[in-house]
């Protein structure tokens, strides 16, 4: 089978929230807490949101040639380890003096 791909991912502002319809909802007082018409469960966060236009599904032939994505290097975030803190400002410290050499002048008249 074969997906088109026609949906791009989005970073919005904030986080997305999702909530579903809560059927059992309750008050900690009945005799005070008034429960409103409308009740929300919690269900996931999203960092990211997926624009999606028409997708559809068929077949691949045989003689179709997979085609290459651009790949987005802004997403493509390797996890970085560091033994202490010292250790990671230290690195930091160093990537920042190399990126910003005029700022980080330590010959100052």
């Amino acid at each position: 089978m074969k997906l088109k791909k026609t949906c791009t991912y989005e970073s919005p502002l904030g986080t997305h929230m999702f909530f579903e319809d809560d059927p059992f909802a309750q008050t900690n007082d009945p005799l005070f807490d008034k429960l409103p018409e409308k009740n929300l469960k919690y269900i996931n966060k999203s960092r990211k949101t997926i624009k999606a236009e028409h997708v559809y599904v068929k077949a691949k032939e045989e003689n179709e040639q997979e085609q290459q994505q651009p790949v987005d290097k802004q997403n493509d975030i390797k996890p970085v380890t560091f033994s202490s803190i010292a250790e990671a400002v230290e690195k930091f410290k160093k990537d920042w003096k190399r990126s910003y050499p005029d700022i980080f002048n330590d010959n100052k008249e």
